[in-house]
């Protein structure tokens, strides 16, 4: 079989199983790697704190980056990491923008490197 049909299977197979193959190379691990830089600098107090509106940022976009990861991760143990981090009230999507609690829940990533 030749490379050509080889890579044309794969992609037909990546196509039907919805999955991602790139990662952590993909879009959703560069920005899982980002998000977490930026996390704990936001937890260091010799730093400047998250403002409200960087927790808004972050919510969302951490949200969309673990529905992607928990949908399409080749890796079965990333999909249940990101299915369980969406379970936490921080990344309740329908709570973004409420008037009572301008900075959202306290975001905290669980099971990350040092949990």
């Amino acid at each position: 079989m030749s490379m050509k049909h080889r890579s044309h299977f794969t992609e037909i197979h990546e196509a039907i199983a919805n999955r991602c193959t790139t990662w952590p190379s993909c879009a959703c691990g560069a920005k899982g790697e980002r998000w977490w830089t930026l996390l704990q600098e936001w937890a260091d107090p010799d730093k400047p704190p998250a403002t409200p509106d960087d927790i808004e940022w972050a919510r969302i976009d951490l949200a969309t980056m673990l529905a992607c990861m928990a949908a399409h991760c080749h890796d079965h143990a990333q999909r249940i990491h990101a299915t369980m981090q969406l379970m936490q009230p921080a990344f309740d999507l329908r709570t973004i923008g409420e008037a009572d609690e301008p900075a959202g829940p306290q975001l905290r990533v669980v099971g990350g490197r040092d949990d």
